[in-house]
């Protein structure tokens, strides 16, 4: 490890031990020099996980990841015990986390989340960062309005990713947030493939996919399935969720009805064909701003330029 920890001179860190104990000192910047494996210290890992449910501590001011890796990061709890990567109770409003590469995410546990810990407003900035792998949360979720925790943080934290990449497997007992109250997600996308196992039609319960979340000039393409015993089952695509210059394509298996509940502060999108028989009820506030297109319109930029939706290519 080099580098003295200010901001013009961060801990430059090569190894996962080197990683591990620079973020958790107070107030430091931490860069990563090479790309760090998280296999190279499996055995370390799971004998803390014994007694942690976080992999790793977080105290310092800053991450830069300078475009590299973290990758191989597996978590697995049984019982009522979550699964996280980070303990982010201590960190102080400013946290920004950037150029890092999360590659090979496997979490599994009662809940799941990659921050644990209540971080007050501004909260944590992820900027320009990669988010890759299999995340299945395995309790009975039991949130109700904002006090709500997401696949990404816990409730009442506050995050604003922007310029992100997601590329997600990710498996609810019942409907789990992906994002929720006070994440906002900017100039980002989304690639999910989602499995619901709630063994039920009814999807409608206490939590929706995007839960009073903000998701602005953003897009989502998603393979959803439900794995309920009938196939008239619901699903709440979002819920009190701000959408400004969004668009999502979907398709559905075992899922008859899919809900949006929010509000729209502009023109935002649907690939409507891609969702096949599957319909989708629009309840949000200023619903007239959300569109159902067919595939080829969806495609075609001097239409969408055409209905109000600022867009600078085809695709």
């Amino acid at each position: 490890m080099t580098g003295t920890g200010t901001q013009n001179d961060p801990y430059i860190v090569y190894t996962w031990i080197e990683f591990s104990n620079a973020i958790i000192t107070p107030d430091v910047y931490v860069k990563l020099g090479a790309d760090i494996d998280l296999n190279e210290g499996t055995e370390i890992i799971q004998e803390y996980l014994r007694n942690s449910q976080s992999i790793f501590t977080i105290r310092c001011k800053a991450i830069d990841g300078d475009g590299h890796r973290l990758s191989n990061i597996y978590n697995s709890q049984s019982g009522q015990n979550g699964s996280y990567i980070f303990e982010a109770a201590y960190l102080s409003p400013g946290f920004e986390i950037k150029n890092l590469i999360f590659d090979n995410m496997i979490l599994r546990g009662y809940r799941v989340m990659l921050f644990h810990g209540t971080v007050p407003s501004p909260g944590m900035y992820l900027t320009n960062c990669v988010f890759a792998g299999r995340l299945e949360q395995t309790g009975d979720y039991n949130g109700s309005g904002n006090s709500i925790y997401s696949f990404f943080s816990d409730e009442s934290t506050y995050i604003r990713f922007d310029r992100c990449t997601f590329s997600l497997e990710a498996f609810m007992k019942e409907v789990y947030p992906l994002f929720g109250a006070h994440e906002i997600v900017a100039n980002s996308q989304i690639k999910l493939s989602l499995t619901c196992r709630r063994q039920r039609t009814e999807l409608l319960q206490n939590g929706a996919m995007l839960q009073n979340a903000v998701m602005t000039n953003s897009y989502m393409t998603a393979e959803i399935k439900s794995e309920a015993s009938a196939a008239d089952s619901n699903f709440l695509f979002s819920y009190g969720t701000f959408f400004s210059t969004f668009y999502f394509t979907a398709g559905f298996s075992n899922i008859s009805n899919v809900s949006i509940n929010g509000g729209f502060a502009n023109t935002c999108f649907y690939d409507a064909e891609r969702a096949g028989e599957t319909a989708i009820t629009n309840n949000a506030s200023n619903s007239s701003y959300c569109h159902a297109l067919t595939t080829a319109q969806c495609k075609d930029a001097d239409y969408l330029r055409s209905i109000g939706y600022a867009c600078e290519g085809g695709n």
